[in-house]
């Protein structure tokens, strides 16, 4: 089929090969990276996620504990907070 459709072997090679490329980067940041980075990581390339699911589901995703995620959030809102008041 594929031979056939010009169009649908270049959509597959293209899809084949950003998959790649998103699985290689995020177990490089599991691998190498802080739960802190791998949250930074989340948060850029995904910000619509964040209210659509439950912070359990993005834990699970990140590789941490949802007690860890809170404290990451958590830290965070008090550096936002901080460079506010300054």
């Amino acid at each position: 089929m594929a031979r056939d459709i010009p169009e649908l072997k270049t959509f597959s090679e293209r899809l084949i090969s950003r998959t790649i490329y998103n699985n290689r980067n995020r177990i490089l940041t599991i691998l190498s990276g802080t739960p802190e980075e791998r949250y930074a990581d989340f948060v850029d390339t995904h910000p619509d996620y964040l209210a659509r699911l439950p912070l359990r589901m993005i834990a699970a995703y990140l590789g941490i504990s949802l007690k860890t995620l809170t404290r990451i959030r958590h830290a965070q809102l008090q550096r936002d907070a901080q460079s506010m008041v300054k």
